[in-house]
C-alpha cells in the first residue's frame, strides 16, 4: 500500500507527465498488484504505457494491469536477482507533447519568417526588389 501512495503522490505533482515504477522484486504483490492499485486509486487521467519494448520477458496479467506493458526479469529466465518496471503517464503528457510540437512549429515559422525578411532585405539592397524583378 505504501508504494501505491508514493506513486500516486508523484503522479499528482503539477508538472509530472510520467512516472516509472521499478522494483528489484519478482513478487506479484510488489509489482503487478501495485500497478493495478495505482490505476484504480489515482486520478482517472493516469494510464499505463509500454516500457522497454525490446525486453523479452513481460509482466503478469492481472485484472487491472496489462502485463504486456511491463518488463520483468527473474533468475531462472534472465540470470538476474529479479526486477520489474512499469510506466505511467498522465494527461499532462499528451498536452506537454502538443505544447512541444506547437513550440517547434512556432520556432520553424519564426525562422522561416526571419529568412524571408532577410532575403527580402538583400533583394532591396541589391536593387532586385519587386521593381527590379519586373524589368
Amino acid at each position: 500500500a505504501e508504494q501505491t501512495k508514493i506513486v500516486c503522490a508523484a503522479l499528482s505533482l503539477p508538472n509530472v507527465e510520467a512516472v516509472v515504477y521499478s522494483t528489484c522484486s519478482i513478487h506479484r504483490e510488489e509489482n503487478e498488484e501495485v500497478v493495478a492499485r495505482v490505476l484504480s486509486s489515482c486520478a482517472k487521467s493516469v494510464r499505463q504505457v509500454p516500457v522497454l519494448p525490446d525486453w523479452p520477458h513481460r509482466g503478469l496479467d492481472t485484472p487491472r494491469c496489462d502485463g504486456k506493458m511491463c518488463a520483468r526479469a527473474s533468475h531462472d529466465k534472465d540470470s538476474t536477482n529479479g526486477f520489474f518496471v512499469a510506466r505511467f503517464e498522465t494527461d499532462k503528457a499528451d498536452s506537454g507533447k502538443m505544447e512541444k510540437a506547437a513550440e517547434k512549429r512556432n520556432i520553424r515559422t519564426a525562422e522561416t519568417g526571419k529568412a524571408t525578411k532577410e532575403s527580402g532585405v538583400r533583394r532591396e539592397q541589391s536593387g532586385e526588389g519587386d521593381k527590379g524583378l519586373k524589368r
